[in-house]
């Protein structure tokens, strides 16, 4: 899911760097790569992913390169993340309907709006694009605890993959609107609102809606509930720590 790509890339002058370079540095410990092996992917100097990951400014070339070595678009790794922000750190975190961020999944638009980001968060605009088959998904997360599961809202309008996620090993996925089919193994199960399934995310498996988009005024809304892996820490701030955590687990 996270690692679909879009086109609407912001230009390089609305680049909020602090902003790139938290998201930068949790996705490379998700990842569990170090600067070193995330420099050598993105054929980029250790010092360009050290300043970036600080929050200062490099050449908008290397924010693009390292981008795609991560396998995210800058349109994501220039906005909130699944990390949520850096208050996360706190003891509790409080997730309000009003902090919900929509992205787009499978964009397929030729042109897109530069306005785009701002567009989505309007459910009506996300309902008259998943009507025309141009988006696959709308994902907004919720809360991502740095020792715990995670939670995240998805609008389902085609058919997507769910399977081989590289940060979470479990996941329950649970119907809040609409009905939508899920396929694992070669096995049908339908889900309508207020049920659920739960499965394992190293197997393939796809999600869709259960009826044609056409005939929806909105697209089926699902929760992921989503569990670490064990020792596994997608926010940690101290490397030596998260390495220590790492092999005890």
């Amino acid at each position: 899911m996270e690692n679909e790509k879009t086109r609407d890339e912001p230009a390089a002058e609305s680049y909020d760097y602090p902003m790139i370079g938290y998201n930068v540095r949790c996705s490379r410990m998700a990842r569990n790569r170090t600067q070193d092996e995330l420099a050598k992917l993105a054929s980029v100097g250790r010092s360009t992913v050290r300043r970036l990951e600080l929050g200062q400014r490099v050449h908008p070339n290397s924010v693009i390169k390292i981008c795609n070595a991560l396998g995210r678009p800058i349109s994501v790794i220039n906005s909130l993340m699944p990390y949520g922000t850096p208050d996360q750190r706190r003891a509790f975190h409080q997730h309000r309907a009003e902090d919900l961020t929509w992205f787009g999944h499978g964009d397929v638009r030729k042109g897109i709006p530069k306005d785009n980001q701002k567009l989505l968060q309007s459910e009506p605009e996300r309902a008259r694009l998943a009507k025309l088959g141009l988006v696959s998904m709308f994902e907004a997360y919720a809360v991502t605890m740095p020792y715990g599961p995670s939670i995240s809202y998805a609008e389902i309008c085609d058919v997507v993959s769910l399977g081989r996620h590289e940060t979470y090993r479990t996941c329950i996925l649970v119907g809040l609107r609409g009905e939508t089919v899920f396929r694992m193994d070669g096995v049908a199960v339908r889900i309508g609102e207020w049920e659920s399934v739960g499965f394992d995310t190293e197997r393939e498996a796809t999600l869709e809606p259960a009826i044609p988009r056409e005939s929806s005024s909105f697209p089926p809304l699902v929760l992921f509930v989503m569990g670490n892996r064990r020792g596994h820490v997608p926010i940690e701030f101290n490397e030596t720590k998260r390495k220590r955590i790492r092999r005890l687990g």
